[in-house]
This record gives C-alpha cells, sequence and structure tokens, in this order.
C-alpha cells in the first residue's frame, strides 16, 4: 500500500497537509448547483459555491510549485470554476506562462463498439460525459497526454453512486507524477486518482466525509489491485 484514506471533512484534511507537498490534486467537488440538493439521485452532502472555492484554495496551496490540479465539473459548475482559476492565479491558456487556469479537458464515454455512449442524465442534449478543469502552478512541465479522453462507463458501483471510469485518471497519474510523488484527492468517493497512483506506485491522500465511500473505496481497490491491497476497518 502507498496511501491512506481519511473519512473526514475534505477542509480539515487538507489543512493538516504541509504548502507545496502534493504534485497532483485531483478534485470531484461535492458543490450544490440551485434545485441539485436531494434531486438526481444525489444522496451525499453537498455544500456552496463559497465552500467550493474554500476547498480550491486549499488544494491550491497543498499543490507544488509544479503540480497539477484536476478538478471534473458538470456545465453549471466547469464555468465558474476556470473563471475562478483566472481571477485567483492567473490564466496559462492566455500568457502562457505563470500558473492557474491551463485548459478544460473531459471524460467522453465510450461504448464498447467505439462509438460515443450517449446515455445519462439531461433532457435535451447529452453531454455523454463531463468536463475536467485542469490548473498548473508556475513550474509545471509540459506533458503529451490528452487532456480529453475517452473511457468506458463503470460497470460497477461498488455499493457508491457517482463512480468515475479509473482509465483516464490512470494515464494522467502515469502521465503526471513520479513513484514516491503524492497524489491527493478530496472530496474522493471511489478515489479514481488514488487507485491510479496505487497502480502506478504514486502516493495517494484520498479524503470523504462518508463512512461508506471509504468501504466502496476498498472494494474497488481490491478490485483493481487485488486483494493485497485492502485497507482494513473503516476508521472515523
Amino acid at each position: 500500500m502507498t496511501g491512506e484514506y481519511v473519512v473526514g471533512d475534505a477542509l480539515d484534511a487538507l489543512a493538516e497537509l504541509d504548502d507545496e507537498s502534493a504534485k497532483v490534486v485531483h478534485l470531484d467537488d461535492a458543490w450544490a448547483r440551485p434545485q441539485r440538493c436531494g434531486g438526481m439521485g444525489v444522496e451525499y452532502p453537498t455544500h456552496d459555491l463559497d465552500r467550493s472555492f474554500a476547498i480550491v484554495d486549499e488544494c491550491w496551496r497543498v499543490l507544488r510549485s509544479d503540480g497539477w490540479l484536476l478538478a471534473d465539473a458538470d456545465d453549471w459548475f466547469h464555468l465558474k470554476l476556470a473563471n475562478y482559476l483566472c481571477d485567483e492565479y492567473g490564466n496559462v491558456a492566455e500568457t502562457y506562462q505563470g500558473g492557474g487556469y491551463r485548459r478544460s479537458g473531459a471524460v467522453v464515454y465510450q461504448r464498447s463498439d467505439g462509438g460515443i455512449d450517449k446515455g445519462g442524465a439531461g433532457m435535451y442534449l447529452r453531454n455523454a460525459g463531463y468536463h475536467v478543469v485542469i490548473g498548473t502552478k508556475p513550474d509545471a512541465e509540459h506533458v503529451f497526454e490528452a487532456a480529453r479522453q475517452f473511457a468506458p462507463r463503470p460497470p460497477e458501483e461498488y455499493g457508491w453512486h457517482s463512480v468515475k471510469p479509473l482509465e483516464p485518471y490512470r494515464e494522467w497519474i502515469d502521465a503526471l507524477t513520479e513513484p514516491s510523488e503524492l497524489v491527493v484527492e478530496p472530496c474522493a468517493g471511489t478515489a479514481p486518482a488514488s487507485v491510479a497512483a496505487e497502480q502506478t506506485g504514486a502516493e495517494w491522500l484520498a479524503i470523504d466525509i462518508e463512512p461508506e465511500a471509504k468501504r466502496a473505496f476498498e472494494r474497488r481497490l481490491a478490485a483493481a489491485c487485488g486483494p493485497q491491497a485492502t485497507l482494513g476497518e473503516v476508521g472515523v
């Protein structure tokens, strides 16, 4: 095992990390857009934008000077997060220097025949996946991995919900980290970036407020890495 899954508040757990200690942060934030709370199958606790941006600020603090932020987002949160990174930390896409918002990537769901999986929520046009907002610190090196990744929709939820595919995060973590570098995953759920870090040899720290999320992660970790990778009893 090269990591730890902490059951607790994301801000509290992030506050215990040293400045510039993580090479990658994968944030799948539990934001609450208008009318979302209690609907669309969302059962886990959500929070407002102020708290979302407070978590982003803590993520930015713990990132190394060559670190990367990978933040999953839907249409509603995507633009707000990109604008926040530009306003607070800079716009690398505009200046090609410094740190801040770099680009918007995506995970696109793919059918077994290679076509686009258009299933999922949405009354009108389907997204067939989700945005990933990418930010970098000033010393981040160029990499040649694609910001847009294609992956099958996860067939197993491990007793959880909103399970993200593993394959895109394994591609990104493998490209962005060396063994022993740290990947941090607040609001982790089943923590695809942490599983990817375990597979590629990076260190990882996953955080979620729900004990059941950790149990679901253990099931996913065992499925992906073998039973020797299980974490044991859940501690709160």
